[in-house]
C-alpha cells in the first residue's frame, strides 16, 4: 500500500513491479506509471524490500530488474528526472509571466 502527499492510498501487488533501482539513500520501485521511493534508513527497509524480492519472484520465476534506461532521457545520470523537467517548466513559465507583465507595465495609465 503507497499514501501519496494527499492522503490517497494506492494498493499493489508484488507482480505489478515493473523495476528496482538502488541509489546511495533509496530504492526506487517502478509500479505501472508510479515512481515509489522507499528511503534506505526507513524502519523494517530490509524485511520490505526482501518481501519484495521473493513476491515478484513468486510471480516471475526471476528477481525484480533494474530500470530500462533507454526510457530515461537522461539515460540513468540525474536521479528525478521528473522533478527537473516540471521545475524547468514551471520556472520557465513564471518566467514568461514576468516578463510579460514588464513589457506591458509602460503602456498602462
Amino acid at each position: 500500500t503507497y499514501t501519496d502527499i494527499l492522503g490517497r492510498s494506492f494498493r499493489y501487488d508484488y507482480s505489478e513491479i515493473e523495476s528496482l533501482d538502488e541509489n546511495s539513500m533509496d530504492v526506487v520501485l517502478r509500479v505501472g506509471k508510479r515512481k515509489i521511493s522507499v528511503d534506505m534508513i526507513s524502519r523494517g527497509f530490509a524485511d520490505f524490500l526482501r518481501t519484495a524480492n521473493m513476491g515478484y519472484r513468486r510471480h516471475h520465476k526471476r528477481g525484480i530488474p533494474p530500470p530500462d534506461r533507454e526510457k530515461d532521457i537522461f539515460r540513468g545520470n540525474i536521479k528525478g528526472t521528473d522533478e527537473l523537467i516540471l521545475g524547468y517548466s514551471i520556472g520557465s513559465v513564471v518566467i514568461l509571466i514576468v516578463v510579460a507583465f514588464l513589457i506591458a507595465l509602460p503602456f498602462v495609465k
